[in-house]
């Protein structure tokens, strides 16, 4: 979990009353000067954090105003309202605020509040929406307020403002892929202060990247204790049929106002789940990682994966799962023929020399492709979890170094997957990938099937 502040102030803009014949009708009318403000963002509130005004495409939490922000003003001397909630409307365009507020007659001096956003019915009201998710009522719950006493009648009228909620971010981490990123993403904070003494479920905004969220919460204000208590799972995400809890929260939280809360979550591998984007190439989709158990693919491409390692006939018996061949890969992926591989890596961009020597008709598999050996490997990757790297114009494949037979064999050394081409002048043999530091094997090489080795999946475009 990480927890950071709100970040830089912006400096205090100087509004000058304009526009008067478009500003929306004011009361109470006054015959008295227009009042001028100093509008910005207070730099170091008592307790010493910085504050914002944080808008829905920010991921820095700098501060600025949004075109079209309102915010309201009120005057009030010796605690009578002469001045009651009047907008002010700001055009970023010229950095300006509009609007009519003037100082009524005979006034010398008036304490002011303002506050954002502008509501015209209630006032100024903190409070927070329980559906955030849309950028309209993000921006809503995002309460900030200001004072100004005793300020005295043709001076400008300084505002700093400072929010008066507390902002919750979650960035969700989905290392394997399990999200489909056709679902819908949503998350939930859960029971959370969205007022004085009560609290709820608020649904969150998410951002532009598609992995953060926010929310904006009621804080602790003197003696209501908004603490979120250790063992707290706060957040509630889901994907179509798929729901996530987040993890239990080590120390519990205390909400200030002004305050950024910043947590991540990572989402856990279920190969059931694992959905591969693939790498295309020569019109054709390879998955990014190897089979895991049967019709699923690896938690992730860069990890030893030799306890899913099978036998050929394994690989490919319809009585593997789905009654078609290839059944070892998930549905809508099939093993690769050895055409399909060696087109694989005649579109690598990163391999070495080939080599045909002791191959018959140089090296030209009865099906076309090279089958001969490339007796360099630049793309070999020597740190842990060694493999080699296959660079294509349409993405990096990467093939883990798991060795053979459950990964007892070699593991680190060199890496080997079937393909479903068998050998036809061998029973016992099939064609296969095979790769160590110094040397990739095209299609000519043949295992025997008693082999267990890795299996890599292929599927149309």
């Amino acid at each position: 979990m990480k927890r950071i502040l709100f970040l830089l102030a912006l400096p205090l803009t100087m509004l000058t009353g304009c526009n008067e014949e478009t500003a929306e009708p004011q009361t109470p009318s006054s015959a008295g000067e227009r009042i001028t403000f100093k509008i910005g963002f207070d730099a170091a509130a008592d307790n010493g954090n910085p504050q914002t005004r944080v808008v829905t495409d920010d991921y820095e939490f700098t501060n600025q105003w949004e075109d079209g922000d309102k915010i309201g003003i009120s005057g009030v001397v010796n605690g009578r309202t002469l001045i009651s909630n009047l907008p002010l409307t700001y055009n970023r365009a010229t950095d300006s605020w509009s609007g009519n507020v003037f100082w009524p007659a005979g006034v010398n001096s008036m304490d002011f509040e303002a506050y954002y956003p502008y509501d015209a019915s209630n006032g100024n009201t903190i409070r927070v929406r329980l559906d955030q998710s849309t950028a309209q009522n993000h921006s809503l719950s995002n309460m900030l307020t200001s004072s100004a006493p005793n300020v005295t009648a043709g001076e400008a009228v300084p505002l700093s403002f400072s929010p008066a909620n507390a902002l919750i971010q979650l960035t969700i981490i989905d290392s394997y892929m399990t999200l489909d990123p056709a679902e819908e993403l949503t998350v939930t904070l859960r029971d959370v202060a969205v007022w004085l003494g009560s609290r709820a479920d608020v649904k969150m905004f998410r951002m532009a990247d598609g992995v953060t969220f926010r929310a904006f919460v009621f804080p602790d204000h003197g003696p209501f204790s908004f603490t979120i208590p250790a063992g707290t799972s706060m957040f509630l995400i889901q994907s179509g049929d798929l729901t996530f809890r987040s993890a239990p929260l080590e120390d519990g939280i205390d909400l200030k106002r002004g305050n950024a809360e910043m947590f991540s979550q990572s989402i856990p591998g279920d190969p059931a789940r694992v959905i591969d984007p693939g790498v295309v190439v020569e019109g054709l989709r390879w998955a990014t990682r190897n089979v895991g158990r049967q019709g699923t693919f690896a938690a992730t491409p860069y990890v030893y994966d030799g306890e899913y390692q099978y036998f050929w006939d394994e690989a490919t018996s319809p009585a593997n799962g789905t009654g078609t061949d290839d059944s070892i890969c998930p549905a809508g992926w099939r093993m690769p023929t050895r055409k399909e591989y060696a087109d694989l890596m005649a579109a690598a961009t990163n391999k070495g020399p080939a080599t045909s020597e002791s191959l018959p008709d140089g090296g030209i598999l009865p099906d076309g492709g090279f089958g001969g050996v490339y007796t360099t490997n630049p793309g070999w990757v020597d740190t842990e979890p060694k493999g080699m790297n296959v660079e294509t114009p349409g993405g990096t494949l990467f093939f883990s170094a798991s060795g053979l037979n459950k990964g007892t064999l070699s593991q680190g050394t060199y890496g080997a997957c079937w393909l479903s081409t068998p050998v036809p002048t061998l029973n016992n043999s099939a064609y296969s990938i095979y790769f160590s530091e110094t040397q990739v094997q095209m299609s000519a090489h043949t295992g025997g099937r008693y082999r267990q080795m890795s299996v890599r999946c292929v599927a149309e475009v």
